[in-house]
């Protein structure tokens, strides 16, 4: 790891000023001296013999003149040095370094690890633009720059850092095998070499899979959705059928509803941040909605940023009570980097329908024209398809 040299403590600071100050008030004492001598020089001392005195009054009105010089010059090299204040010590590096290497580790997902190598690329190693790439995931920070070819031959063969032109890169290493690389543009050597190994030391540490990464890995046997964990398109369409099999008692006519969320103006965020932190948004979203949800109640990723709740026995009243909840969570939450959405924040809008549980066949269309309607009226908002006929 490097070293960097530590700011100068203030103490020292203040005793150099003060010997600045020292050497000015000498030099300000010996011009006044000298023109005192000037001065007080007695006339009848002029007339013994005016050829040496001439050369002595001229001789100190030179000094006088020096001295007044090389006076104003300290003075204004103390003013442009200290710049008329003191600035404040700067954070402590080791600190700042500190924080990103939490920063990494905190990661909880490949996903998220790969977004935060990137950010920090840019952010702990002072680069104008940062890449990542590990495991087949990719994401970027900063100013948009072309990792070149030479530098993935080297890091893959030397497994060190390597430099091509003014783009830097270090390797993300697991068991001694290069697993992603992290390039930066313009940054400092030595921190980068440091980020690359708090990345490799943070795959390291997630070579136990965490719940998402087990819901990940059973999406291709079951009906997961293997980014954000919750039920998929094909469990949707399944429950959906299965609907029409329920009965109510003494022949109750048993009401179902389904809510269509979607993400408002998201392109924006994807287009911004790139995909993997809009991959963290998903993932925030998928969670508010399944926590706000009653028990009995099903959230499913439909598609894209879209997803869709399944109420049954909920008629529209009661669906509008809970997804408008859900669709002020969203809107409370802080996510990163959403100034950049026209409103400035993250929204959903949501269009509900309702129908008999025996006759679900075009509830998905008018959930969907729900949804379309609240979208035409400003977006941020919750439309029941009945409300619009």
């Amino acid at each position: 790891m490097g070293h960097w040299a530590r700011p100068r403590p203030i103490e020292i600071a203040d005793s150099k000023r003060m010997k600045r100050s020292s050497f000015a008030a000498g030099l300000s004492g010996l011009t006044t001296a000298l023109l005192a001598i000037v001065l007080t020089t007695p006339a009848g001392a002029q007339t013994q013999s005016s050829q040496s005195s001439g050369g002595l009054q001229v001789g100190l009105v030179l000094a006088v003149v020096a001295a007044t010089i090389a006076l104003a010059f300290v003075i204004w090299m103390m003013v442009r040095a200290n710049g008329g204040r003191t600035k404040p010590a700067p954070e402590a590096t080791e600190q700042k370094l500190e924080t990103s290497r939490k920063a990494i580790m905190n990661a909880r997902t490949f996903d998220a690890l790969c977004a935060e190598s990137a950010h920090q690329g840019v952010a702990m190693t002072g680069a104008t633009g940062s890449f990542a790439i590990i495991d087949g995931i990719e994401a970027r920070s900063g100013a948009a720059f072309e990792v070149p070819k030479e530098l993935v031959m080297s890091l893959h063969s030397n497994k060190t850092m390597a430099t091509h032109k003014q783009i830097s890169a270090v390797p993300v290493i697991h068991e001694d095998a290069v697993v992603g690389l992290v390039a930066a543009q313009k940054a400092d050597a030595d921190r980068l070499r440091s980020l690359g190994e708090y990345v490799s030391a943070a795959y390291e540490e997630r070579k136990e899979p965490s719940r998402l990464d087990a819901a990940v890995a059973r999406a291709g046997e079951s009906d997961v959705d293997g980014l954000t964990g919750i039920a998929n398109r094909r469990r949707f369409d399944q429950d959906l059928a299965k609907v029409a099999d329920v009965d109510g008692e003494d022949g109750e006519v048993v009401p179902v509803s389904l809510a269509m969320f979607d993400i408002d103006n998201f392109s924006y965020y994807n287009d911004a941040h790139g995909k993997q932190a809009g991959n963290e948004v998903l993932r925030s979203i998928a969670g508010h909605i399944a926590s706000n949800l009653r028990e009995s109640d099903v959230v499913y990723r439909y598609s894209g940023v879209r997803f869709v709740a399944l109420l049954p026995g909920a008629n529209v009243e009661n669906a509008y009570t809970v997804v408008e909840r859900i669709r002020q969570a969203v809107e409370a939450d802080s996510y990163s980097g959403e100034e950049v959405q026209p409103t400035g924040r993250v929204t959903m809008s949501v269009g509900i329908a309702a129908a008999n549980a025996d006759n679900t066949g075009d509830l998905v269309d008018a959930a969907d024209v729900a949804l379309a309607k609240a979208k035409a009226e400003g977006r941020n908002t919750v439309m029941i398809e009945a409300d619009i006929k």
